[in-house]
């Protein structure tokens, strides 16, 4: 069992929407107005949301926009991307980006 977001997990989670990964919490969802932590950014906020799972350490991502399809993304402990079947698990969508 894992505990927390290893120090790749949190650059990844912070390079996707933009905000510091808050300790405290393992899933949530909220609007971000920097997707892909693009500061350039002006346009409607995309929704974030993100799952951590414990038992075996992933960090899943989705990033969504009302114009655009949505955009998934998970990780190990180690940084490494997850394959499509897993990541596709945890979300409604099945796109992966």
């Amino acid at each position: 069992m894992y505990t927390n977001l290893s120090e790749i997990q949190q650059q990844n989670y912070y390079n996707l929407c933009g905000e510091t990964y808050q300790r405290s919490e393992m899933k949530g969802r909220f609007s971000t107005s920097k997707p892909y932590n693009n500061e350039l950014y002006k346009f409607s906020p995309w929704g974030f949301e993100y799952i951590f799972d414990k038992e075996n350490g992933y960090l899943l991502c989705e990033l969504s926009h009302k114009i655009a399809d949505k955009r998934m993304y998970g990780w190990d402990q180690n940084g490494e991307e997850l394959p499509k079947e897993i990541v596709s698990k945890y979300f409604k969508s099945n796109k992966v980006a």
